[in-house]
């Protein structure tokens, strides 16, 4: 059978706490003063630490970094403003070189100050190119002078560089400057060797005259070749229409002539046929009209029926010899079309020859210039550093 464990109730617990802090403040009454003696212990003992610690001297400077020298070929001092440049200078700051140079000018400038432990700190400023420097030590005019020195020294060894830099930046662009110069000479040699084998590019001016007069070539082709299907594919009254269209269309400018205007004319045999073809359409109008007044049989109708078959008569000899001139005018096109194919075969070589040493004439006057504007800015340049 299990033992039952006294449970204490909330009201008893609260009980207990504040006897217990009630003989807290009965004690502290009775011994505060030991309270007191502790912190005047822990109070004059700082007080004779910060009595004893020696004095120290802080001596505080700020610099502006950035600058460049630059060329655009070559060598060359350059500073790029990024965090890597503000980094370099700072470590050049606290480079041992930099404190050589520093000892060995307060030893030469400043004899009479007794060396002293100095602590150099190197800071920048954020997002700006101000560089701090915090020089620490216990002798005043030491830490003055050592951190003017660190100044002085470390302008004088950028100085160096950048002298170094500007010295070997003029030689490079020395050397580019002959070399530019006897590639100008080659190449003006060159240009004059080819305008020598081709004396017509000058006379071009950059214009591809064969070209254009492959073009034209080309333009008449088409328009004998045009008129050639006239004659070739339609009857006699078609080709007689379409060439009266295209010859009014070249008279109103509607259509720019690339061929001989007289291909489109007619011949001597085709106007005849028009006129008679004209004459037969007037002669049936008349007898037409004529059959309300009068029958098939009266003299007058049968004058005008014979009227009209003389016409045709006529109409067909005229067509038939149009006909025949047609054939031969053909025979004539397809000689004019075959001699343009050949003058077209050699004006298209003559044209992609000249279009050849067009292009490197042009590719020879674009490395010149190339050349030239690079030798002048360099040329320019180098005077400035002089």
């Amino acid at each position: 059978m299990e033992e039952a464990t006294p449970q204490q109730s909330p009201g008893s617990r609260i009980e207990m706490i504040a006897a217990r802090v009630k003989r807290y403040q009965i004690q502290l009454k009775k011994r505060w003063w030991i309270l007191l003696l502790c912190a005047s212990v822990a109070v004059c003992w700082q007080a004779w630490q910060v009595s004893n610690k020696p004095v120290v001297w802080v001596s505080y400077a700020r610099i502006v970094a950035g600058g460049q020298v630059t060329v655009n070929r070559g060598a060359g001092y350059r500073d790029t403003g990024g965090s890597a440049f503000y980094g370099t200078q700072m470590e050049l700051i606290r480079s041992g070189e930099v404190r050589n140079r520093v000892f060995d000018r307060l030893q030469a400038l400043n004899p009479d100050l007794e060396p002293s432990p100095v602590t150099l700190e190197v800071t920048r400023t954020r997002e700006s190119s101000i560089i701090n420097l915090y020089c620490t030590g216990d002798d005043p005019d030491y830490v003055r002078a050592y951190l003017n020195a660190v100044l002085d020294e470390f302008m004088n060894f950028r100085r160096e560089m950048k002298g170094q830099m500007t010295d070997t930046t003029l030689n490079a662009i020395t050397e580019e400057l002959l070399r530019l110069e006897r590639e100008l000479k080659s190449m003006d040699q060159e240009l004059a060797d080819f305008l020598d084998l081709n004396p017509k590019i000058l006379l071009e001016k950059g214009q591809n005259t064969a070209a254009a007069w492959l073009s034209r070539l080309n333009g008449e082709k088409e328009g004998l070749v045009k008129i050639f299907k006239m004659f070739d594919q339609l009857d006699l009254d078609e080709s007689i229409n379409q060439r009266k269209s295209l010859a009014e269309a070249v008279a109103e400018k509607e259509e720019s002539p690339t061929f001989d205007l007289a291909a489109l004319e007619l011949g001597g045999e085709e106007r005849e046929y028009v006129k008679a073809k004209q004459a037969i359409e007037l002669v049936e109008s008349e007898l037409e009209s004529m059959r309300e007044t009068f029958r098939d049989s009266h003299p007058n109708m049968i004058d005008k029926q014979e009227a009209i078959d003389q016409l045709n008569l006529r109409l067909e000899m005229h067509r038939r010899q149009s006909l025949q001139n047609i054939q031969k005018r053909k025979e004539t096109l397809k000689f004019q079309i075959a001699n343009l194919d050949t003058n077209i075969a050699e004006w298209d070589e003559k044209a992609i020859d000249l279009a050849r040493k067009l292009t490197e004439h042009q590719q020879i006057v674009d490395r010149i210039d190339r050349t030239r504007k690079l030798y002048e800015g360099l040329l320019g340049l180098s005077l400035i550093h002089i």
